[in-house]
């Protein structure tokens, strides 16, 4: 019985010495494929690959390719060369700059996968598709800037996600669903500015969430998650502020009011309402406190100015709020003047002016002119628009007085002409008239000579014209 027992024992002892020998005999130099913490392991960093060695023994558990220049993941980058039953993966300083989508595509019992300090831009959403067991996903240092939905979604397994000192700044709403197990996100050394809490309030075991040194914009944008996290006490010292000024380096556990985290308010409009009205609409969150001021001195319902003036306020949905002031003594123009509308928070302040006048002869309702805006758009458009005339009217006139001048110098330059050829002819037909005279000279005519002579004398006159005129041309 003891020999048969020694005989099944060193077949087996056979056969394990040639399975050992076969997946570390088929280990490509310079790798090593040895046993680490109870896997079966190829070492192969800084070993000049630029793929995945193709030569690997199948029964691989653990493979370390760090330091290589790959460049490029491909599709079934581990299947392809019959890498499937790997659960841990190292691929850091890389010099990857591009995953396919299906470069892990029959990773089936992946457990761990560490991608830092690469040059990843971009993970497509199906990338952890088929990792289902999955557990540690690391690309700390890669260009990343956004995480897009679905990326870990329905990965119960997934325990820690590490994305520090990448570029990201926005990660979508559906990333991690379905990723009960979440203990630990590391976000730290990003860009964040704002990150929504739907991102993550559904991971009910997360203990470590780091948001350390990003930009963040402490607004009422950003309140929910700052109200979540310090609740959760996932806080992490320094996580402070950089935006708005009044909030730079502020930590976010030392502020004691949580709508410090604050937007500045806005003011929708600013009308006048029948009765000697002003009607001010303001938003914000928190909402606001809303002030009036007349000719630049306060005024509210207990100042000195009360007599003159009436504030009410009213909210709508908890959301806006309207600020009525009423103005009595609008007859006589006594409350002429300049009305502003101010709206403050933690957020900052806003505020809108109006230019109020009444017609002193007539009754107080009636309202003649106004400047509201910083100070009336309706003004400004009116001012541009006769700017505009006018410079259209000083072109014309320029135009205009251009044209003029040079028709003149035209008519003047046309006339010297007509003057020069006039003379020239006057002085010939001086000349030939005065040769008629001496040749046939004319005589005036008695006073008392009728109609006859005078016809006589008319046709006498024409042919010695005549007479002048064959002469010069046998001439």
């Amino acid at each position: 019985m003891d020999f048969h027992l020694n005989i099944i024992f060193t077949t087996f002892l056979v056969v394990f010495a040639f399975a050992g020998s076969d997946w570390t005999t088929n280990c490509p130099p310079p790798c090593k494929c040895i046993w680490s913490y109870g896997k079966k392991t190829a070492e192969c960093q800084d070993a000049g690959f630029n793929s995945v060695p193709n030569t690997l023994s199948p029964e691989l558990q653990v493979i370390n390719i760090n330091n290589n220049n790959l460049h490029i993941l491909p599709s079934q980058a581990f299947k392809s060369v019959n890498l499937f039953n790997l659960h841990k993966v190292f691929m850091k300083n890389c010099s990857i700059e591009l995953i396919d989508k299906n470069a892990l595509s029959g990773m089936v019992v992946l457990i761990e996968i560490d991608l830092s300090n690469n040059n990843i831009k971009n993970l497509h959403r199906d990338l952890f598709r088929e990792c289902e067991k999955v557990r540690e996903v690391r690309f700390s240092n890669n260009p990343i800037q956004k995480l897009d939905d679905g990326l870990f979604s329905n990965l119960e397994f997934l325990q820690t996600v590490d994305f520090t000192g990448c570029k990201l700044h926005e990660i979508g709403s559906q990333v991690f669903w379905n990723v009960p197990a979440l203990t630990t996100l590391e976000l730290k050394r990003n860009k964040f500015t704002y990150l929504q809490l739907s991102s993550v309030e559904h991971l009910h075991k997360l203990k470590n969430f780091g948001l350390t040194d990003n930009p963040w914009n402490c607004n009422c944008k950003l309140r929910p998650l700052r109200n979540w996290v310090i609740q959760r006490n996932l806080y992490a010292i320094p996580t402070s502020c950089k935006e708005p000024l009044q909030m730079k380096d502020v930590l976010w556990n030392e502020v004691n009011d949580p709508n410090e985290f604050a937007c500045k308010p806005k003011i929708i409009s600013l009308t006048r309402e029948p009765h000697g009205i002003l009607a001010c609409l303001v938003e914000g969150d928190p909402m606001p406190t809303v002030t009036w001021s007349f000719n630049n001195k306060l005024v509210t319902n207990y100042s000195f100015l009360a007599s003159d003036f009436v504030v009410q306020e009213s909210t709508v949905n908890g959301e806006l709020k309207w600020s009525n002031l009423t103005l009595r003594n609008t007859r006589g123009g006594k409350d002429n003047g300049e009305y502003k509308c101010v709206a403050k928070s933690y957020g900052g302040s806003t505020e809108l002016g109006r230019e109020v006048k009444y017609d002193p002869y007539l009754d107080g309702d009636s309202y003649y002119g106004s400047s509201d805006g910083t100070y009336d758009n309706w003004l400004l458009l009116a001012g541009s628009i006769i700017g505009a005339l006018l410079l259209i009217a000083i072109v014309l006139f320029v135009k205009c007085y251009v044209c003029k001048r040079y028709t003149r110098k035209n008519n003047r330059n046309k006339k010297d002409k007509e003057s020069v050829n006039g003379s020239v002819t006057h002085v010939i037909d001086s000349e030939e008239k005065n040769l008629i005279n001496v040749i046939n000279p004319l005589q005036k005519p008695p006073r008392t000579a009728n109609a006859s002579a005078n016809s006589s004398e008319t046709e006498f006159h024409e042919s010695n014209v005549s007479q002048y005129n064959d002469k010069g041309s046998s001439d």
